[in-house]
């Protein structure tokens, strides 16, 4: 399956849950229990192909976002939304991910760990502050 069907698919199934938010939410359901039917699904296996992601279709998953954010808090400008929910855009997510991913690998008794490069300690000031130094082309492919 190629990425736009992907995502596609993933749009649609999400599109079809928003049907269900305006009764949620006049059924009195707090605003975090109607996002669980909308997030998740735009999030299916966003860490493996979110770096490849065109603008184009990332564009397509966050207007589902926008228009549920749209339904649970009635005129009240997006970004406004995202932040009463407490959520960030689909477009920062990836970068929020992967930093808590990292950090979590950071720590000495997670199993990937032992992966990690040892910190490069440097005795004077530089612009690049890096811990970890980026591996070479040739060690990646050898």
């Amino acid at each position: 399956m190629t990425l736009d069907v992907h995502v596609d698919e993933i749009t649609l199934k999400a599109g079809k849950r928003l049907f269900l938010l305006p009764q949620l939410k006049r059924s009195g359901i707090p605003v975090e229990d109607p996002l669980t039917l909308v997030r998740p699904t735009l999030e299916n296996a966003f860490p493996a192909w979110s770096i490849s992601l065109v603008l184009g279709l990332q564009s397509d998953m966050e207007r589902v976002q926008r228009r549920a954010m749209n339904i649970i808090y009635l005129n009240t400008p997006y970004i406004e939304a995202l932040a009463n929910a407490q959520l960030i855009s689909l477009e920062q997510r990836p970068a929020q991910l992967c930093e808590h991913s990292f950090t979590q690998i950071e720590d000495p008794q997670h199993k990937l760990h032992t992966l990690l490069q040892k910190p490069t300690i440097t005795t004077h000031s530089t612009r690049c502050r890096t811990r970890y130094s980026l591996p070479k082309d040739q060690e990646l492919f050898h």
